[in-house]
């Protein structure tokens, strides 16, 4: 049993990694983004410290130019567009149906192209709030 939960984990990262991308927008190292819509990569704000000469590291290793379409510091989050890129978009699930003590993955992809990931448990959920310069957050996991 615990050697199917196992391989069922292997299997949830190796799908889902195909949408995530490593970012390439600071001097020493590369941050992790989403495919999540067609041509746009969802990723941290922090790590975005240059609005020019961004690329992105696929998940097949090949590196291509991205540019930055916008960014919200308040919500910690950055867009950035892509051309001609064809990959699969990140899956959404619905958040009304997650608990507290799930086991969650978080996945990783590295500027040479290599992934990472790393489980944990959601600690806790809750509702909808305001940051002080942007607009509502949705849910705070």
């Amino acid at each position: 049993m615990l050697l199917e939960f196992s391989n069922q984990l292997a299997d949830t990262v190796e799908r889902s990694a195909r949408s995530v991308v490593a970012v390439n927008a600071r001097r020493k190292m590369s941050s992790t983004g989403v495919y999540w819509r067609s041509g746009v990569i969802v990723t941290a704000d922090h790590t975005v410290n240059r609005d020019e000469e961004i690329s992105v590291t696929l998940p097949d290793g090949h590196s291509v130019s991205a540019k930055l379409a916008g960014r919200d510091s308040s919500s910690d989050l950055a867009l950035l567009k892509l051309e001609d890129i064809d990959l699969p978009t990140v899956e959404i699930s619905d958040s009304s149906a997650l608990r507290i003590g799930q086991i969650v993955l978080a996945i990783a992809r590295f500027k040479d192209g290599a992934t990472s990931a790393s489980m944990g448990a959601i600690s806790t959920i809750g509702g909808a709030w305001h940051e002080w310069q942007s607009g509502q957050i949705d849910q705070f996991i």
